[in-house]
């Protein structure tokens, strides 16, 4: 997830807002 979330913070958020 820390890859991804460096790599796009959008999708960071939309993980979060999922969960």
């Amino acid at each position: 997830m820390f890859s991804v979330n460096a790599a796009s913070p959008n999708l960071s958020t939309l993980f979060h807002l999922m969960l």
